[in-house]
């Protein structure tokens, strides 16, 4: 699942000084708004999704389980989330 170079064209309705401010701060940066809002959307932590991950959610969607995660320990819960049966203390 590529999501390379898909841009779609959207609407969206925002508060008229906030879209004013982004708009100079587009500018100032030398981007086009579009390109800025990405920019905000990614300094913001939005990745897209890579395919296991798409799959993984997917899944869950469905109401199928990925398994037990073992909580009573940090270490227990990135060992179950690994996959790594292995932790070191």
């Amino acid at each position: 699942m590529s999501t390379l170079g898909l841009k779609e064209a959207t609407s969206i309705r925002i508060d008229a000084g906030i879209l004013e401010q982004i708009k100079r701060e587009a500018k100032a940066d030398n981007r086009s708004l579009s390109n800025y809002l990405e920019t905000l959307l990614y300094r913001l932590g939005y990745r897209p999704y890579n395919e296991d991950t798409f799959l993984a959610c997917q899944d869950a969607r469905n109401g199928k389980s990925a398994g037990v995660v073992d909580t009573s320990s940090k270490e227990s819960i990135l060992s179950s989330i690994l996959g790594d049966n292995d932790t070191e203390d």
